[in-house]
């Protein structure tokens, strides 16, 4: 719109709205989806993965997040499954997909901080590269560091601003203050509830936008069953 309509863009809020809804939710959501059902059926039953695919874009959170623009979790839950992706695909070789995993997640971290979630999944993974003789603990440790100085390389040259100590310093009060609230809840009244810590207050919204609460730990169980046996072990394991 700013290169067809020059100065006047902004006068076209409908149309401005709907691209960045397409390009910010809707096409990055689809996109996570089709990663998420490829993960587990590998596209060999076209009768599953496209059931799978329509259940999935159905559940109440996605169609919430799919009609939405200003939050960027459709493109964060891409890297997140990408940075999935890359680990599966590496199969504890620690080459080149191990570091893509590093990009996509330093991604995730840039935009929203979700990447530093990944730290026990990438620890646990250099551990089975190291308890299954892939890597000597020399070569773990070093893959480990390298891991980190290419999320540290993607955030850096995604956020150069950073590089500003007022910014970098600003950006860290402003992660701290937001810590605080998570771990400890909000200074402030709270009537919705949003911000209240504990699972039994976050499982409310996970039944709101999800499914009922009992299906979440019926995931878990199902998360730790997969791990131990089955064909998909080691994307269960990284999950």
């Amino acid at each position: 719109p700013r290169l067809i309509f020059g100065n006047q863009f902004a006068q076209h809020m409908e149309l401005n709205i709907f691209l960045m809804r397409q390009f910010v939710s809707v096409l990055p959501m689809v996109l996570a989806l089709m990663l998420a059902v490829y993960l587990v059926t590998r596209y060999k039953s076209t009768r599953l993965s496209v059931s799978l695919f329509v259940f999935l874009m159905l559940v109440p959170g996605i169609v919430k997040i799919n009609y939405q623009f200003w939050h960027p979790d459709s493109i964060i839950l891409l890297l997140v499954l990408l940075t999935i992706y890359f680990l599966q695909k590496d199969d504890l070789r620690f080459g080149r997909y191990f570091y893509l995993a590093a990009v996509a997640c330093g991604l995730t971290t840039a935009i929203k901080l979700w990447g530093l979630f990944f730290f026990l999944a990438i620890a646990g993974y250099l551990m089975a590269g190291f308890f299954r003789h892939k890597l000597s603990l020399k070569k773990s440790l070093l893959s480990g560091l390298l891991f980190i100085l290419t999320m540290l390389g993607t955030i850096i040259i995604t956020s150069p601003s950073l590089l500003s100590p007022f910014i970098a310093r600003m950006a860290l009060d402003s992660w701290t203050g937001q810590q605080e609230k998570i771990l400890l809840g909000p200074e402030r009244i709270d009537p919705t509830g949003y911000y209240q810590t504990t699972l039994t207050n976050w499982l409310k919204y996970f039944g709101q936008h999800f499914m009922k609460a009992y299906f979440f730990f019926f995931a878990i169980l199902a998360r730790v069953a997969g791990s131990l046996c089955g064909s998909r072990k080691s994307l269960n394991r990284i999950l």
